[in-house]
């Protein structure tokens, strides 16, 4: 390798290493929301024949918890993307150096994507339909 191709190595490693850490920070705030949601769950069954108002503050708090979770998730995606333009503008359409320096993700550039089924911005908003549908539900009991 030339002194630009090390150069260029060393760039994509740091680059790796930043994504590796967003995927770290993505999967704490994921298994964050899914353990604060549990609680919540927990919580909303031990009153769900006693008292309305503690089901809507703890479905507030559920809504707020899973709507908090998707943006910080909606960020760190957002950081990552960066990181790849970062690693796809340093590399250019240069194929020599890509043959010689692996990309700083494992999917495929062109790959098929569904955002809407990646887990950080799918659970959530189950999460929020779910606290909707619990409120519903117990407001149609009451009536």
């Amino acid at each position: 390798m030339s002194q630009n191709d090390d150069g260029i190595s060393q760039y994509t490693s740091v680059l790796r290493e930043m994504i590796r850490h967003e995927d770290v920070v993505t999967n704490n705030r994921l298994t964050w929301m899914l353990v604060s949601q549990g609680v919540l769950f927990a919580a909303t069954a031990a009153f769900w024949k006693i008292h309305l108002a503690p089901l809507i503050v703890i479905a507030i708090l559920g809504i707020g918890t899973a709507v908090s979770v998707f943006y910080s998730l909606l960020l760190s995606r957002l950081a990552r993307k960066h990181l790849r333009d970062l690693y796809n503008k340093k590399i250019g359409d240069d194929e020599n150096i890509k043959k010689k320096i692996p990309p700083v993700a494992g999917d495929a550039p062109n790959a098929w994507r569904a955002p809407w089924l990646n887990p950080g911005m799918f659970i959530p908003w189950w999460a929020v339909f779910a606290w909707v549908m619990f409120l519903v539900i117990r407001i149609a009991l009451d009536l």
